[in-house]
């Protein structure tokens, strides 16, 4: 990826540069970007997106214009807001990047050798791990071989003056390792232990994890924010995660919606909501987590058209979530993260980097602490004590109201139902792009998108 913008960045336009943003607040789309492993630059991969997206490597027979603005929502001052101008076709675009190298620092070359050992001697659990390991560990084999047999040819060869020629070779063996050495750990330190101490973090990485997952969420609160006339700043806010960026972003989506999942409270102008929750709100009411699952038509009516998988029709599954978006909107939700696009993402050996011996993946998304696409939901707590009082209970994964739900009524019956905290995907599309891994770590790239999990 490149990283010259197609139009000079900064050039002044009077009318453009003057305009009082909060007149264009209405639409205006956020595009977030996170870098990922290695010695990053500030704007670096912000500016590649745009250029090959927008610019000259985008293939478009006309770049778009980029300015350069003032980021106020960064923690460095090298960082900067790219703004596409709104026109005919398309709102404004602000594009901000999610920089968290310095916030997290660097390891040592020997926490990640301690790393990769233990994945080489592990079993994998996902079948694209598996391929990795498998294959390093026939590469080294043949690299062993290969030494043993140099060895064995240089003693037959040379028989009465082996040793000689072993003793010549040794300084140079050992310079050469030492040059190996030395780049080897550059560019482990300062690369690869990024990943390391995110999957497999000593306590003094702990504090380094928090700083960075909370920089992303004060970036995503403060685009939540609205202007004194309660409008939002962004209509749309669209993430975009590479390579741990991805884990990253996903951590921040998880532990931001937390905070932005409820309905506004009902004001005194506001008229009440009236009829039960599966009439007042339906999507919410059938969004269900089972397979297969049933979904209702606009009028709250269930028919047999509406009744999909959710986990093999991504198409389905997306007008489902635009349904359920526009719906959690009218009740003054203020969750505007639409879109979630991973490129390169460790997420997909999510079964190895996030699971163990004692934790695996399957405990912990099956208990909420890791969402997943679409959302598992959660069995609530007291569904069987309203049915004792005869009391409405919530469909979930069934008609007969046994399952595990997305959408829950809080202590008040007659309010609105409100989003589980581990239901972020449940309107946030999830795109992954990426290149499965084949035998002998070949591959092209794909796409997914919707339903499955984040393994």
């Amino acid at each position: 990826m490149g990283s010259a913008l197609a139009a000079p960045v900064g050039r002044c336009d009077a009318q453009v540069m003057a305009r009082d943003e909060s007149r264009e607040a209405e639409g205006n789309v956020a595009v977030v970007v996170a870098h990922g492993i290695g010695n990053q630059l500030p704007m670096d991969t912000v500016r590649a997106l745009v250029d090959n997206v927008f610019g000259k490597k985008s293939g478009l027979s006309t770049s778009a214009p980029v300015y350069n603005r003032m980021d106020r929502e960064a923690r460095f001052l090298d960082l900067r807001r790219l703004m596409l101008v709104k026109t005919r076709k398309r709102p404004r675009v602000d594009f901000y990047e999610l920089y968290w190298q310095p916030t997290f620092g660097t390891g040592s070359a020997g926490a990640v050798l301690g790393w990769a050992l233990r994945l080489l001697r592990r079993t994998p659990e996902g079948s694209q791990m598996r391929r990795v390991v498998h294959t390093v560990r026939i590469a080294i084999g043949l690299l062993l071989l290969l030494v043993c047999v140099l060895a064995i040819v240089a003693w037959v060869l040379v028989p009465n003056r082996g040793w000689e020629l072993a003793a010549a070779t040794v300084p140079f063996l050992l310079w050469a390792l030492g040059v190996a050495r030395l780049l080897v750990s550059s560019v482990l330190a300062n690369v690869v232990s990024d990943a390391s101490r995110w999957f497999a973090p000593g306590p003094g990485d702990i504090e380094g994890r928090d700083k960075v997952r909370l920089q992303g969420v004060e970036l995503l609160r403060g685009l939540h924010r609205v202007d004194a006339n309660n409008r939002p700043r962004y209509e749309r806010i669209i993430v975009v995660g590479h390579s741990l960026g991805a884990v990253i972003t996903y951590d921040a989506i998880r532990l931001a919606f937390d905070e932005l999942r409820d309905p506004k409270p009902q004001g005194v102008e506001d008229p009440p909501l009236v009829g039960p929750p599966d009439q007042r709100q339906p999507c919410a009411w059938n969004f269900l987590t089972g397979s297969p699952t049933l979904l209702s038509s606009p009028n709250g009516q269930a028919d047999d058209i509406a009744r999909v998988d959710v986990r093999a029709t991504a198409e389905r599954y997306h007008e489902v979530q635009e349904a359920l978006d526009e719906e959690q909107r009218g009740l003054g939700v203020p969750w505007r993260v639409t879109d979630f696009i991973t490129l390169g993402s460790p997420l997909t050996h999510a079964l190895d980097l996030l699971g163990g011996k004692d934790v695996t993946l399957e405990c912990r998304m099956s208990e909420n602490e890791l969402p997943s696409c679409p959302p598992r939901g959660e069995q609530q707590h007291r569904e069987e004590v309203w049915k004792r009082e005869g009391r409405p209970t919530q469909l979930a994964a069934g008609a007969d109201g046994k399952g595990r739900v997305a959408f829950y009524r809080g202590n008040n019956e007659s309010g609105p139902l409100r989003a589980h905290e581990a239901s972020p995907f449940a309107t946030t599309r999830w795109t992954n792009l990426y290149i499965p891994v084949t035998p002998w770590l070949g591959g092209r790239p794909c796409r997914w998108s919707g339903g499955g999990s984040i393994r």
